[in-house]
């Protein structure tokens, strides 16, 4: 499996792993939409954000349910590369300004209108996680936690 995903141009393992568990990075897709694009095929690879010893990230669980897919996981991993290749990027700009607002003041009212702007609503899941993963990934911790807290407090 480490092969095979090394053996796709836009992506390459991170470190040498030695068990069943591993992370695949890009410098040239967008990971959290290549999840959300493996995500509607049927395949689960939690995204990962950025920190100063990793870049963002895909990390990949060898279950049985995988082990015993090595090769439809790859070809599905290759066509959705593929698919993120051919679309339109999310827009750095509309991250950064949702990014400044947030570090600005994160009081629930500011929380609840953010994430309605990057289409979250109260008491549902979103459809899609790379735009929200992205807005996620570019906050301060301290942040990023309050936005995630607010939201599952807004679950039920």
């Amino acid at each position: 499996m480490i092969n095979g995903i090394n053996a796709i141009d836009e992506l390459y393992v991170l470190g040498n792993p030695l068990m069943s568990m591993f992370s695949f990075a890009s410098d040239t897709i967008n990971v959290f939409q290549l999840a959300d694009a493996l995500r509607r095929r049927g395949w689960r690879l939690q995204p990962q954000f950025t920190t100063p010893r990793s870049p963002r990230n895909l990390h990949v669980s060898v279950s049985y349910g995988v082990a015993c897919n090595v090769d439809t996981l790859l070809a599905d991993i290759a066509t959705c590369v593929d698919e993120v290749r051919q679309m339109p990027p999310i827009d750095p700009e509309f991250v950064r300004s949702v990014v400044e607002a947030l570090v600005q003041d994160s009081s629930p009212a500011v929380v609840e209108g953010l994430l309605a702007a990057i289409g979250i609503q109260p008491g549902a899941l979103p459809q899609e996680m790379a735009p929200i993963n992205e807005v996620l990934d570019a906050l301060p911790d301290a942040v990023a936690n309050a936005v995630v807290i607010e939201f599952v407090n807004n679950l039920y």
